[in-house]
């Protein structure tokens, strides 16, 4: 992947075979919200992105289109068009790559062109300017339509076991065990029948993912129960995250501490003008050490402690020599401490941002994070008979506060800077006031991690004011 290689813009010509729609996206805020009528294509366009980037092609074989185009910001674009559908020509997607000015395919091929062998005398090979990859295989039994045959029996059938009871757990999850089967069979298969992509397409790494609407279940690995809470998956997550932070955190201490007598001595051997610090200084950074620990404590991270009183112990010695007994250690203490919290540093901001937008709409429940449980639920009225606010189980949840949950510990946690996120109607569920909040929240997610979002929606008030990021999709009349 290039450096910097982010989508600009999303194009598809005659989509179900009547739509032309251009979807340029918002550079400024990095947010861009799509409407339209019903049947426009909204959602689908969301669809086309997120499988083509997450490399499921068969989404494209029963899609009536005639070109899909994504252009990036290195100034070139891929267009997409569907080839073939014969014994002899299998149907296959064709990505044909472009460049919107000779600068970026110098640039481009400079970047890509393998590097030449001293002791080879042959030519540079110029990339391929395009990638066929196959979306069936005809040979096969297992067929696409099979496939989707298969899909939409299992998504019949969680439809059934959860909203109509009519399909026992064991039905339900023998039907999910024979999709995934097959469905991972067709895959490999059509893994290893892809002719050689050009490295331009190959070592692509956009990260591009759909949060749909239906959040609130999801389904489980093999093995055990068929679905399961998605909030509940969510708080699983997080408590591995917490622990994979502690864990790094525990080796940083443990490396630090073995070393700390001989570091300290060595300190102490190099006292010396050009290596003192200054007193008002290192009351500074211990004020900001207790504050990151504050900072960290309150995202469920650390256990709370006061180190408030440092200075006043070094503001009690007024000897100078007494001074710099102490501000040597605490020195390196500092340090050291800084060293220690660092695996913690981005998870703090992301668990804070996090409890911050869902507290603000909870308004009679306060979530917390917690090292064992992920999430807590507590009431902000009701109390328990110890005198403290009560617990609230996670099924207690509205399907709008669920929702909400979700969606931002997805945006929040399981984004990166660069990633693409696709949002289909976020104000499912929502209450006008939620809604009316969405965007600037969306705002602090981004300026965060550095992604840009797609949102598909029909509610005005998730736009609120924000009506210079949309994006309107236009029908025929």
């Amino acid at each position: 992947m290039r450096k910097n290689m982010r989508i600009t813009q999303i194009a598809v010509d005659k989509l179900f075979g009547a739509f032309n729609h251009i979807i340029p996206l918002n550079r400024e805020t990095d947010i861009t919200i799509v409407i339209g009528e019903n049947g426009l294509g909204k959602t689908v366009m969301l669809e086309a992105t997120n499988a083509f980037f997450g490399k499921s092609y068969s989404f494209f074989r029963e899609l009536e289109f005639d070109k899909f185009t994504f252009t990036f910001s290195t100034d070139e674009c891929w267009e997409i068009t569907k080839h073939g559908g014969s014994k002899s020509s299998p149907l296959a997607l064709h990505v044909e790559r472009k460049f919107l000015n000779e600068e970026a395919r110098q640039l481009a091929e400079r970047e890509e062109r393998p590097k030449k062998d001293s002791k080879s005398k042959s030519k540079p090979v110029k990339p391929p300017a395009y990638a066929r990859i196959p979306l069936t295989n005809l040979e096969k039994k297992e067929s696409h339509q099979t496939l989707e045959e298969l899909s939409w029996a299992k998504r019949r059938a969680m439809e059934h076991f959860m909203f109509r009871g009519d399909l026992s757990r064991r039905d339900f999850e023998m039907m999910q065990w024979m999709f995934d089967d097959r469905y991972e069979v067709f895959l490999n298969r059509q893994q290893s029948e892809a002719d050689a992509l050009p490295i331009w397409f190959a070592n692509h790494k956009l990260d591009v993912r759909l949060i749909e609407t239906q959040r609130i279940i999801t389904a489980k690995e093999r093995g055990g129960e068929s679905y399961v809470s998605t909030v509940q998956k969510c708080a699983d997550e997080l408590i591995k995250l917490i622990a994979t932070a502690e864990a790094a955190a525990s080796d940083i201490a443990v490396a630090l501490d073995s070393t700390y007598p001989s570091r300290l001595v060595q300190s102490l051997r190099d006292k010396r003008p050009d290596n003192a610090i200054d007193l008002s200084e290192l009351n500074n950074r211990l004020q900001k050490l207790n504050s990151k620990r504050q900072l960290f404590a309150s995202a469920g991270l650390i256990e709370t402690t006061n180190t408030d009183d440092f200075g006043l112990q070094i503001n009690d010695y007024p000897n100078s020599s007494q001074q710099s007994d102490l501000i040597y250690p605490l020195k390196l203490y500092v340090e050291d401490s800084d060293q220690k919290l660092a695996p913690y540093e981005d998870l703090a901001k992301r668990i804070n941002l996090f409890m911050e937008i869902v507290n603000k709409r909870f308004k009679h429940k306060n979530l917390e994070v917690n090292r064992k449980q992920g999430f807590v639920f507590r009431s902000r009225f009701k109390r328990d008979e110890q005198g403290g606010y009560s617990s609230i189980s996670p099924k207690k949840l509205s399907s709008g506060e669920q929702n909400e949950l979700i969606l931002f510990y997805e945006l929040i946690f399981k984004s990166n800077s660069g990633d693409m996120i696709l949002i289909d109607e976020p104000e499912l569920s929502l209450h006008i006031s939620w809604q009316n909040k969405f965007i600037k929240d969306l705002k602090d997610v981004t300026s965060m991690n550095n992604v840009s979002i797609i949102i598909a929606t029909h509610s005005p008030d998730i736009i609120d004011e924000n009506w210079d990021l949309k994006v309107e999709l236009q029908g025929l009349e």
